[in-house]
């Protein structure tokens, strides 16, 4: 049975290790798929003359960074929100600086040489750091998925393996997805990274079964809630020889915008 965010929550949630296993430098996962890949496309997306704005949320399974390094200093405000109060704690350490935090610099750095001055990267942990004002959980189940918190109306959302644990079908995705642009400013973006073909992941001994999709449900899902992709970008996993962690085809990055309606004269 595939999770719902209120299953999901209730679940045992080991945030560390979902950090060490993933995202450490010496994770299970092939670097370019992990790091690589998304920190390249998304600052694309967010780089000077790219998406902007002063309210900016995130929306991730665990407590990752990794997604709004590259809009941190292009955005006011930025909201962490994610499925579990481990991810909330693992967000804090960091936020204060505590000596046991998981340790981004390396994710910074590699941003920063593609932005072309690697030392800067003490400077943008300064500024994420100050830019982000809250970190909370969220449960898709509910019309406002940050209840009891209200939160501003966005100018981008971030969806970072959301909608792999957490959809049921595709019907619940898409319902998903409509509670997700419902706090988007008219003319803001949705921006969703997306890991297809993925039936399951493992922490440890816990396995997570996944909601399967490819790039032709995304599409459809974005026309469905009345989005227009501008921007997309997928590749095939890099390495296929280990597979017990996580079964994934592909990884992409999808950038969209409302459809603009028809003038009626």
């Amino acid at each position: 049975m595939l999770l719902s965010s209120k299953d999901v929550q209730q679940e045992p949630f080991n945030a560390r290790l979902f950090l060490t296993t993933f995202f450490s430098e010496h994770t299970v996962i092939n670097k370019q798929d992990m790091f690589g890949f998304p920190l390249e496309h998304l600052h694309e997306l967010f780089k000077p003359g790219g998406i902007k704005g002063r309210v900016l949320f995130s929306l991730a399974f665990g407590p990752t960074f990794l997604q709004v390094l590259p809009a941190c200093e292009h955005f006011e405000e930025i909201y962490m929100a994610t499925s579990f109060e481990a991810c909330v704690a693992e967000y804090q350490k960091w936020l204060r600086n505590e000596p046991d935090a998981f340790d981004w610099t390396p994710h910074m750095k590699q941003l920063c040489t593609l932005e072309g001055d690697m030392e800067k990267y003490a400077e943008k942990e300064r500024v994420l750091r100050a830019t982000i004002k809250q970190c909370l959980t969220f449960d898709m189940t509910k019309s406002n998925p940050f209840h009891p918190v209200v939160l501003p109306a966005a100018d981008c959302v971030i969806l970072y393996l959301i909608l792999e644990p957490l959809g049921k079908d595709k019907e619940t995705c898409i319902e998903y997805l409509r509670k997700v642009v419902a706090q988007i400013k008219d003319g803001g973006h949705l921006v969703i990274y997306a890991i297809l073909g993925l039936s399951f992941f493992r922490l440890g001994q816990q396995r997570f079964p996944c909601f399967t999709y490819d790039q032709q449900f995304v599409l459809k899902a974005l026309d469905d809630i009345g989005y227009e992709m501008h921007y997309f970008s997928c590749t095939d996993r890099t390495d296929l020889s280990n597979t017990s962690y996580a079964d994934y085809k592909k990884i992409a990055v999808f950038a969209a915008k409302k459809k603009r309606q028809p003038v009626v004269v």
